[in-house]
Parts: structure tokens; C-alpha cells; sequence
């Protein structure tokens, strides 16, 4: 599985999970299991050290994608 599918895979059940939320305590709970260092985008971008150079920025722009919108469906 390639490294931007893991990432597209990781934001759609990031998003899914947010709009499951019944609450806002909810919505607060999944705040570190979303952003934090153990969540599928912050591993992702542990391996980045691994990604081939050459693919490296673009990798990153995709992760960074990826946490914004992540963020934006967060803070709605």
C-alpha cells in the first residue's frame, strides 16, 4: 500500500470518526487520538524519514493536507 493511500485512508477514518461524534465531549475525546503522536497521520509522518527522497515533498504536502482537514472538520 502506498504511502499517500495510507494517508488518504488515515484522513477519511479521521473525518468518519468526528462525524460519528454524538457530542461535544465526544468530539473532545477524539482529540488525541487524532492529533496526537500515536494517532494513523502522526505515525505517518514518523515514516517520512523512510519515504524516498524524491518523494519526500510530496508525501509532506499530502500529510499536511491531510491534518488540515482533519483540523477544519474537527473545529466544526
Amino acid at each position: 500500500v502506498s504511502v499517500h493511500r495510507q494517508i488518504a485512508e488515515a484522513r477519511a477514518a479521521a473525518v468518519s470518526s468526528i462525524e460519528q461524534a454524538d457530542d461535544l465531549e465526544s468530539l473532545m475525546a477524539l482529540e488525541s487520538t487524532l492529533f496526537g503522536k500515536k494517532s494513523q497521520l502522526g505515525s505517518l509522518k514518523r515514516l517520512m524519514a523512510e519515504v524516498d527522497a524524491k518523494e519526500r515533498a510530496g508525501v509532506g504536502q499530502a500529510l499536511n493536507e491531510a491534518q488540515e482537514i482533519v483540523r477544519e472538520a474537527h473545529a466544526v
